[in-house]
C-alpha cells in the first residue's frame, strides 16, 4: 500500500465513524495554521478560534475533546480564558492544553492551578501534539460510547416496564384465578380472582409456596 493509498484508506476509516471537535485558539494565524495542519491526520472536527471571547463563544453550543489554548494573547490571555471555561459547568471538565513559547514555573503553576492537563512548549513538535490529543480523543470517544449505552440502558428499562404493567394489567384483567410461580413453587404474581380463590389477600400469597394450596402442583420445563 502506497503513500495515497493509505491516506485514503485512513480517510475512509474517519468517515465510518464520528468525529469530535478540538478546539485550537491562537491569535497568530499561521500558529493556528501550523496547529491544523498537525493535527488535520486524526481525522477530528477542528474549530479555530483567534481570541479567548471567541473561543467562548464556541464553547456555548459545542462540546470538546479539547482545548489548545495559547497563553499570550491580547485583551484576554489564555490563563483568563481558562478560568472562564472551568467556571462553566458544560465546559468545567474539557481537558485543557496550554500552548506557550517560554518555561515559566509561575504560569505552570497558575495553569495547572487552573486544571491545565499538559503544558506544550513551542515550536511545537508536530508528532508530540498529535500524540497528546490523540489521548483526549479517545477518551472522549469513550466517554460519549459509555453515555449511549447508559441512555439505551435507561430506554430498554422503559420498555420492560411498560411491558410489565401490561402483563400485569392483562394478568388482573383475566376472568380466571392466575398464579405466576417461579420454578421452585415461590408464587411471584397472582390476580384478584386468586385471592378470592384461596381466601388470602395478594400480601400473604406472594412469596408463599403454590404446593402449600395446590399439593399437586408440579413444575416442568417445557421443550421444544
Amino acid at each position: 500500500m502506497n503513500g495515497i493509498d493509505c491516506i485514503r484508506h485512513r480517510r475512509r476509516i474517519f468517515a465510518r465513524r464520528s468525529r469530535v471537535k478540538i478546539l485550537l485558539v491562537d491569535d497568530t494565524p499561521e500558529n493556528l495554521i501550523s496547529l491544523e495542519a498537525a493535527l488535520d491526520m486524526l481525522g477530528e472536527e477542528l474549530v479555530l478560534a483567534r481570541s479567548g471571547t471567541e473561543a467562548l463563544r464556541h464553547l456555548l453550543d459545542n462540546d470538546f475533546a479539547a482545548i489548545l489554548l495559547d497563553v499570550k494573547m491580547p485583551d484576554m490571555d489564555g490563563f483568563e480564558t481558562a478560568e472562564l471555561i472551568r467556571n462553566r459547568p458544560r465546559s468545567r471538565q474539557t481537558p485543557i492544553l496550554f500552548l506557550t513559547g517560554y518555561k515559566n514555573e509561575e504560569h505552570l503553576f497558575r495553569g495547572y492551578d487552573l486544571g491545565a492537563v499538559d503544558f506544550l512548549f513551542k515550536p511545537i513538535v508536530p508528532e508530540v501534539l498529535r500524540s497528546k490529543v490523540a489521548v483526549f480523543v479517545e477518551l472522549s470517544r469513550k466517554a460519549d460510547l459509555l453515555r449511549e449505552q447508559a441512555l439505551a440502558l435507561v430506554q430498554q428499562t422503559k420498555v420492560l416496564q411498560k411491558a410489565e404493567l401490561r402483563f400485569r394489567s392483562l394478568l388482573e384483567a383475566a376472568p380466571d384465578a392466575m398464579v405466576i410461580c417461579h420454578e421452585d413453587g415461590t408464587i411471584a404474581l397472582v390476580n384478584s380472582r386468586a385471592e378470592s380463590l384461596f381466601l388470602q389477600s395478594r400480601d400473604e400469597l406472594l412469596g408463599r409456596n403454590i404446593r402449600d394450596l395446590v399439593p399437586a402442583w408440579n413444575y416442568e420445563l417445557a421443550r421444544a
